[in-house]
């Protein structure tokens, strides 16, 4: 018995050696690196693709209103490359990047694979570098920046820093781990990664500042407001002077001053043109106002319908404007739908006027009240801004428009329109 009871104890395995030498296995916390950097990346991605969504659309960005400082930076040319929203390009880095890290799992790091830490480098210096163009435009040129913009930079920025620390990281061990340390090839190992990523850098620049979109922008309230003439209902041939008109479709005083400026833009010889923006006195769509005096209850709706008619075929606009205010009176609501709907179509109308750009254009028009409300206490329709000055109320001569134009924009009746 004995026997048996000593052969059990010699059976049983040696006990773990915990003396001095021994190795204590501790959690290796540099892998988590490239698991906030895709975090991070994924975060960016999906920033980028909302700002790619609103360029494509121009849907209104939420907290975004027009006159903000974001709306200034993403209705600039530097919003686009070449044609393209900047933010398609950096969906595509960053996608790219979220693929590139998966490199520095194990399976591709024992050993290490040197192109993934070139591409992580190419990718960084592109980043960074854009970043710091984006900003510099911003801060220099722009003189406002977009949150979303930043904190799209600021998470690319941190995942590429990780990326690149996690690399580092990988490179240190390995080097321990090899018994023969290979020679240095110095400058050589990184001279085309560093060159990729100056070249991506350099391509976008180039891009922006030598094929720049073509944009006819003008700017009021001191570039609060800044407009191209592409993407807003214009009366007239689109030049150097540009005038501000809002209005109320039920307002009749705004309809006698659109007949006057209608008769000034022959008279001038289209000197000048003419942003037509509605601001409805309806607090259904304009929260300025305090309260719906009883003529402006379908004020809304005819805005709806104006620019319905704009966001379904911008070019014929001004024929819908033209006969809207030709009219002797103000025409029932059904009757400017069935006009609209003859123009554009009754299916076109109906999701123009459902769709982001028709309220766009309607809180523009109520962005910019509200902005002459508090720099020039203008509260009367109709309105005209004609560079700093802003004009209130009605005008019931054509002689005082004239004299108002001629003072503001230096126009001469009968010359020939000025090149933009």
């Amino acid at each position: 018995m004995s026997r048996k009871r000593n052969q059990k104890k010699t059976d049983l395995p040696p006990a773990p050696d915990l003396g001095s030498n021994a190795e204590i296995k501790r959690p290796d916390w540099w892998s988590v690196l490239p698991w906030i950097a895709r975090l991070l990346q994924v975060g960016a991605v999906g920033l980028s693709t909302y700002l790619l969504y609103h360029a494509l659309t121009s849907e209104a960005i939420s907290g975004c209103g027009t006159g903000a400082a974001c709306d200034r930076v993403l209705t600039s040319p530097y919003a686009w490359w070449l044609g393209l929203p900047v933010s398609a390009l950096a969906v595509a880095i960053y996608c790219g990047l979220i693929l590139v890290s998966t490199g520095l799992s194990k399976k591709w790091t024992n050993p290490p694979r040197p192109w993934v830490g070139h591409l992580i480098l190419a990718g960084s210096i592109m980043v960074v570098g854009s970043v710091i163009w984006f900003v510099g435009i911003q801060w220099l040129e722009l003189k406002a920046f977009c949150r979303l913009c930043c904190t799209t930079h600021a998470m690319g920025t941190v995942s590429v820093l990780l990326l690149a620390l996690s690399w580092k990281h990988i490179q240190t061990i390995a080097q321990k781990n090899l018994p023969i340390h290979p020679p240095s090839r110095g400058w050589r190992r990184t001279a085309w990664p560093v060159a990729l990523g100056l070249a991506g850098v350099g391509l976008l620049i180039a891009g922006q500042l030598l094929f720049p979109k073509r944009m006819t922008l003008v700017h009021f309230h001191d570039g609060k407001f800044n407009f191209d003439l592409s993407k807003v209902p214009v009366l007239g041939k689109p030049g150097t002077n540009v005038v501000i008109d809002l209005f109320d479709y039920t307002c009749p005083h705004c309809r006698e001053l659109h007949h006057l400026l209608q008769q000034a833009l022959v008279r001038y010889s289209n000197q000048f043109c003419i942003i037509a923006l509605p601001a409805p006195m309806n607090t259904n769509c304009n929260a300025v106002v305090s309260r719906t005096p009883p003529a402006h209850v379908q004020a809304c709706d005819y805005a709806q319908v104006g620019m319905g008619v704009f966001a379904a075929e911008p070019r014929l606009y001004p024929e819908y404007d033209a006969w809207f205010f030709k009219q002797p009176k103000i025409p029932a609501l059904n009757e400017a739908r069935e006009q609209a709907s003859r123009l554009v179509g009754s299916n076109q109308l109906m999701a123009a006027m459902a769709g982001p750009q028709a309220a766009k254009m309607i809180q523009t028009g109520v962005s910019l009240y509200k902005a002459n409300r508090l720099k020039a206490k203008a509260t009367a329709l109709p309105q005209l801004v004609l560079g700093k000055v802003i004009h209130a109320g009605s005008i019931f001569r054509a002689e005082d428009l004239h004299k108002l134009l001629e003072a503001q924009l230096q126009v001469k009746p009968g010359e020939a329109p000025s090149k933009p």
